[in-house]
């Protein structure tokens, strides 16, 4: 007896499974499992027969051309699971097979690629800038540029080359705030914004070269750490707060908490800093810190190199540190009183034995 073709759609996310004629045998469902998009055969699937209760009734693994034989129990209604590693399993709507008959059909198979678990050593990442420069009007890399780190006080703190892939790493020297200058033969130089980072820091920027006008906005921070986003006023300070032993600090929350009128209101809250009235005025405040050397008398005194902003400061006959910032102003103090306990960015340049006073004023001001 010929068993009667018999179609039915297989549906799993969009893909049918056809029907076709096959040679008569008992009631049972043979036929090929086939990739849906190429039609090829799926070797070493596994296909379940599952009852209309869901219980598992025969088993069957395909063969090389894709070919398996499945024989019903009894008649009844039976749907197919087909599953194999690299593709999206698939079940079957219900078929009815009748008493000797046999159905011959295609089971038809999605890939789906699959994801499997990767143990990675995390490198520690390069502290510093590192980036890529690439061609603003391709994308493409660009090899053997030149990116230069220039500093607030437009000194050079570092130079790169790029290699084939367009990458380059720049160390930190000291905390500050940094331009990144790019420049390539056959393109235009470019030169970013200012970014604030420090040596603990690790940026990654991509920055971009045109042939043709200068880009307005030519680096971009792809990453950073969280210290990056600090005003760079105070960056510095914040970096020296945490690691310098000699030094003595008060920081804008502090500062903010006094409320002061002048800036020596902020001076006389710290620790070995004397303000006292100069003479002339009871506003004329004269700062000064314990002289260190031999040959000073009993616990003498001692005018302190000034710095503002990062500057070196002198203040001229009669001048007091009030005349050059109002205490509204003032952001930050640093305060070192030795002088040979000050940073190297900060040396003495007043008195060789007196300490040096740093203070920092908000942006803008």
């Amino acid at each position: 007896m010929r068993p009667r073709p018999i179609a039915f759609a297989y549906r799993i996310a969009g893909f049918a499974a056809l029907l076709c004629p096959a040679p008569a045998a008992a009631q049972a469902l043979e036929g090929r499992v086939t990739e849906a998009a190429t039609q090829q055969p799926v070797p070493r699937a596994t296909v379940l027969m599952l009852d209309s209760a869901g219980s598992i009734v025969g088993r069957a693994v395909a063969d090389s051309a894709g070919a398996f034989r499945l024989r019903a129990p009894e008649p009844g209604e039976f749907r197919l699971h087909a599953d194999r590693l690299g593709y999206r399993p698939t079940l079957t709507r219900m078929v009815a097979i009748e008493a000797e008959q046999t159905l011959a059909v295609e089971v038809r198979m999605a890939p789906e690629p699959i994801a499997l678990d990767t143990a990675v050593s995390a490198a520690p990442r390069r502290r510093g800038i590192a980036g890529r420069v690439v061609d603003d009007e391709t994308g493409l890399p660009v090899a053997g540029a030149t990116v230069t780190l220039i500093s607030s006080r437009e000194l050079r703190a570092g130079r790169a080359v790029t290699d084939s892939a367009g990458r380059f790493h720049l160390r930190v020297p000291q905390p500050d705030a940094f331009q990144l200058r790019a420049e390539r033969v056959g393109y235009r130089r470019a030169s970013s914004d200012a970014i604030t980072v420090m040596p603990d820091d690790t940026v990654q920027v991509e920055l971009r070269l045109s042939t043709g006008a200068v880009l307005l906005a030519p680096l971009t921070v792809v990453a950073a750490s969280r210290q990056v986003v600090r005003d760079h006023q105070l960056a510095g300070f914040e970096w020296r707060r945490g690691r310098q032993p000699f030094g003595r600090f008060m920081g804008p929350d502090e500062i903010r908490r006094i409320n002061p009128f002048y800036a020596s209101d902020v001076l006389q809250q710290m620790p070995m800093v004397q303000v006292r009235s100069s003479g002339a005025s009871q506003f004329d405040r004269m700062v000064t810190l314990p002289a260190r050397g031999r040959g000073m008398g009993p616990a003498p005194r001692c005018v302190p190199s000034l710095y503002l902003d990062g500057r070196p400061v002198r203040l001229f006959q009669g001048m007091t540190i009030d005349d050059l910032v109002s205490g509204s102003s003032v952001a930050a103090v640093e305060v070192y009183t030795s002088p040979g306990g000050a940073p190297g960015e900060f040396p003495p340049h007043h008195n060789p034995f007196c300490g040096v006073i740093v203070i920092w004023t908000k942006v803008g001001r």
